[in-house]
């Protein structure tokens, strides 16, 4: 949707969350339009809506915003996909197909660790130490971490929203507290020149989801519970 706004003469940046795909976020930048990455949560696009610099916001929890909204609106994003598909004569998977052939293939996924018997005050408790000693040099950028059979350099941490390692591959992984209930949430995206078969794709988000969870497990044997 946004690569159609841009291709209509439309201009400006996205914004979205450290959860979410970088999928628009590479089209912005191959477009030279700026990027914008919030904490999670609809609340933190609004500054960038009302001053301006992005026409459009998403978040991995398929809300959309064009910025006439400061929170969700599913109805604008179904009219617009009803616009890209009557104005181009072709459908959306089409035009998809041709987007990743363009800017490469993006695999999102997540997953969770569910804390169980647990009270809302021990969790608030006990999510701040943890997320304590992951922002606390548990890791650092030019280090190396293996994931799968591959090894992966860190060349940036995010700590907007939790703990965010992007790869030298522009693949990452992030481990965040839910704030909705007793549970740290797993984000990972796997980035492709080319389309992977299934096959491929369950191998390396199995090992995306195992790197993410070893490094959990190392910042939670930090902290009792």
């Amino acid at each position: 949707m946004y690569a159609n706004m841009l291709a209509t003469g439309q201009k400006g940046g996205v914004v979205s969350t450290v959860a979410s795909s970088d999928f628009a976020l590479t089209i912005a930048r191959e477009n030279q339009q700026e990027v914008f990455e919030t904490a999670v949560g609809f609340k933190w696009f609004r500054e960038h809506f009302k001053s301006g610099r992005a026409i459009i916001g998403f978040e991995e929890s398929d809300g959309i915003s064009f910025g006439d909204t400061l929170e969700k609106d599913a109805l604008a994003g179904l009219l617009g996909a009803l616009m890209i598909w009557v104005r181009s004569g072709e459908n959306l998977s089409t035009q998809y197909e041709r987007l990743q052939k363009r800017y490469g293939y993006y695999y999102p996924q997540k997953t969770g660790i569910d804390l169980k018997g647990i009270t809302p005050a021990q969790w608030l408790t006990y999510q701040k130490k943890v997320l304590g000693v992951l922002l606390g040099g548990l890791l650092a950028e030019g280090q190396k971490i293996t994931v799968g059979e591959s090894e992966k350099t860190i060349i940036q941490i995010m700590t907007d929203d939790g703990l965010k390692l992007v790869f030298d591959d522009h693949s990452w992984i992030l481990m965040r507290p839910s704030g909705t209930e007793p549970k740290f949430r797993i984000y990972y995206e796997i980035t492709s020149a080319k389309a992977l078969s299934c096959a491929q794709l369950k191998v390396l988000m199995d090992s995306y989801c195992q790197a993410g969870q070893k490094i959990l497990q190392k910042a939670r044997d930090h902290v009792a519970l």
